[in-house]
Parts: structure tokens; sequence; C-alpha cells
């Protein structure tokens, strides 16, 4: 279960959580816009795995490849060293 995203805890993550530069840039949003974007920073932040405080201004980032996959994504199979 989430937390709920009462004042409180929002004021809590703005202040404590959140780098400067995020701080920052939602200061320079119009206040009903500010709101919107922390409240949803707060609950990606919350989320299992891989939730990350929200920033439009970033681009998606591509995964990169892992040590058993092909840079096109396929999977190789998995071989053990040789001795």
């Amino acid at each position: 279960m989430l937390a709920e995203a009462t004042e409180e805890r929002l004021k809590k993550y703005f202040e404590e959580e959140l780098s400067e530069s995020e701080r920052e840039r939602l200061l320079s949003l119009p206040a009903d816009e500010m709101q919107r974007q922390l409240k949803r920073s707060f609950v990606m932040s919350r989320l299992p795995g891989e939730g990350r405080p929200f920033s439009p201004q970033q681009p998606m980032q591509r995964k990169q490849p892992g040590r058993n996959e092909k840079p096109g994504g396929a999977e190789r199979p998995f071989r053990p060293a040789q001795p």
C-alpha cells in the first residue's frame, strides 16, 4: 500500500528527499502545476523497484544492454567460463 500524499508528508519529502535542483525546478512552476508534479514525484518515489522522482524535462533513457544481451536487446544464451 502506498503512503498517502498528505500535506505534511509532501512538505517533508520536498525538504528532505528532493535535490536542490529539483526543488528549484518545482518552485519555478505555477502553484497548481508544482503541487501536481510534487505529488506525482512523491508517489513514484514510493513505488517498489525503480520508482524515482519524476522530471518531465529528463528524456527517457534506454537501458544499457546487460552481460547476456546483445545491443539489439535479444538475449544470448548463458555460457559458463572456459577453464
